[in-house]
Parts: structure tokens; sequence; C-alpha cells
């Protein structure tokens, strides 16, 4: 029922009761006149009156309380849609930064969700096993991406300070090149990233990389 039946419900009570009280008055007067069949009459009236008013407040208040009842169910789906989209969302991410096919998307989704909403167990050892999956090519990908860019950016540093000094690039040292690889490795590698064997990036080797800087700027 809508609010309306409930508000319909309720002047109908009022309207019952506002009767049984007019009766009653009614009975009264009559009772003073000493009209026995005038008092039985308002009075019986009186009571049909009540027992409709009561009626109709029982009805108002079901009717009211089924529609409490609805309302906080289409909040608890409201909140529910909103934790599933927000899922969907972190769930979506992952798997397009992964490649993800149609089946790992999906069960990325579920795992979100069950995340989200404080249930962890609603998700399957396969949801869990298929965003590891991802996270783990995730991982993979920044890996060889950001040692790319630092090869990229040790070899850019190379030949710029090989034509500052007017060499060729050939005839720098083994020491030149590990410092500008270290460097470039230890800014631009995030820490989980680092390639297996990674040496760290050395005060000697900064030294090193500032000279060279130093000579490019010249």
């Amino acid at each position: 029922m809508s609010d309306n039946d409930y508000r319909a419900e309720e002047r109908a009570a009022r309207d019952e009761a506002e009767k049984a009280i007019a009766e009653a008055c009614k009975a009264i007067e009559a009772a003073a006149s000493g009209d026995a069949a005038a008092i039985a009459e308002h009075y019986s009236a009186a009571e049909e009156h009540a027992d409709n008013a009561r009626h109709h407040a029982r009805k108002a208040h079901t009717y009211a309380a089924d529609e409490a009842a609805r309302n906080a169910a289409n909040a608890v789906i409201e909140a529910e849609m909103a934790i599933y989209e927000e899922a969907h969302d972190i769930a979506e991410a992952i798997a397009d930064e992964a490649n993800a096919t149609n089946a790992q998307r999906a069960h990325a989704i579920s795992a979100a969700f069950a995340e989200l909403i404080t249930q962890p167990w609603t998700a399957t050892a396969e949801d869990r096993a298929a965003v590891d999956a991802m996270v783990q090519a995730i991982a993979e990908k920044a890996r060889k991406e950001a040692e790319q860019a630092a090869r990229i950016a040790a070899a850019e540093v190379i030949d710029a300070y090989a034509k500052a000094v007017s060499i060729s690039p050939a005839d720098v040292t083994e020491k030149q090149h590990r410092a500008a690889y270290a460097v470039a490795a230890a800014e631009l590698i995030p820490q989980p990233h680092r390639p297996t064997g990674y040496a760290k990036a050395t005060a000697s080797d900064y030294a090193e990389l500032a000279r060279m800087v130093a000579a490019i700027a010249r």
C-alpha cells in the first residue's frame, strides 16, 4: 500500500472517532431528559463508530508498518547497489589493466563485492585465484615498463654525455654505464618491482651520474 492508503485510513479512523464522541455526547444529553430509548440508540451508535475507528486505526498502522518495511528494504537494496557499483568499478579497473577475459572480470567483480560488503567468505577460491592472477599480471607489466623506462633514461644520459665530451658511446666506461642505470632504476622502478639481482644505487653511482650531468650541462 502507498502512503495515500495510510493517510486515508488515518482520516477515516479520526472521522469515526469524532462521530463516536458526538453520539456519546447525545447519549449524555438524552440521559438528562430521561429518554431511555434515545440513550440506548446514541450509545449503540457511539459504540459502532468507536469500533469503526479502531478498525481504521489498525489498518492505518498496518499500512504505515508496511510502508516503513518497504522503505527499509529499498534502502538496503540501494546500499547494496551502490556497493555493487563500486565493486564493479574497482574490478573493471583491475581487469582493464590486466587485459582480462570476461570470465576473469566476473571473478574480479565477485571478489571485490565480497570484500566491500565485509563478507569475504562469499567469494570463491576461483574468484580469488583469478584476481591474484590479474594482480600478478599487472605487477609484471609494471615491472617491465619500469625497467624499460630505466634503460631508456640511462641510455639517453650516456648518449648525451658522450656527445658532451666528444667521445663514442662505446668509450663510456662500465662504471658510468652502471651508475646511469643504477640511479635510473632507483628513481623509476618502485621497490616491489625491482628486478632480481638488482644492485642498489650507491653514493658513488650518484656522484658519477652527477659528474656526467655536469659535463652535459656545460
